[in-house]
């Protein structure tokens, strides 16, 4: 195929979604290479990365502001988690799917190896996402909890009350972290 400019864009952007806009482990010297001959054939780096990553409505703002409110650290700053409850989805006049990447923010802060989001779907189940960093294993961290994923981002659901679940998940973490 002849990559026109809207084949190029489209790549690119697949490429950027992948590796986090070149941030993830994912980044390859290929990777780049490929990224580079895109541009050359029309993909707008500026463009696609606005769109991919700065494009949020005033609702998940909104929803983002009362998600970072409840950060909490555990083992020593090791696992930082947060929390989307059905009362900040009323809140924030949002839906689930604004909280789409919160998780993300808990590994910017330094120190973190897990970063963990728990989201109330109903009053009797919650997704819990998982990411992870510095050699840390989100998917065997998730797996204990039978779910699945990759090294650095997993997730399961579980059926219970949201303060129950983050009690026994952070406990679970604090022993894969601290290796209790």
């Amino acid at each position: 195929y002849e990559i026109n400019p809207e084949i190029a864009r489209q790549l690119y952007a697949a490429i950027a979604a992948d590796t986090g806009g070149f941030r993830f482990r994912s980044t390859t010297a290929r990777g780049m290479k490929v990224a580079s001959e895109l541009i050359q054939r029309g993909a707008d780096p500026k463009l696609i990365s606005d769109r991919l990553f700065n494009n949020f409505s005033p609702e998940t703002i909104r929803l983002l502001g009362n998600t970072l409110a409840s950060l909490k650290l555990e083992a020593d700053g090791r696992i930082g988690y947060v929390t989307v409850t059905l009362d900040d989805l009323n809140r924030s006049s949002a839906e689930l799917e604004n909280s789409e990447g919160f998780v993300d923010f808990t590994l910017a802060i330094s120190g973190i190896m897990l970063g963990i989001l728990f989201k109330e779907v109903s009053d009797d189940i919650v997704k819990v996402s998982v990411r992870s960093q510095n050699g840390f294993d989100a998917a065997a961290f998730a797996r204990t909890f039978n779910g699945g994923g990759h090294t650095n981002a997993a997730g399961f659901t579980q059926r219970g009350q949201l303060n129950s679940i983050v009690n026994r998940v952070i406990s679970k973490a604090k022993e894969f972290v601290i290796g209790d």
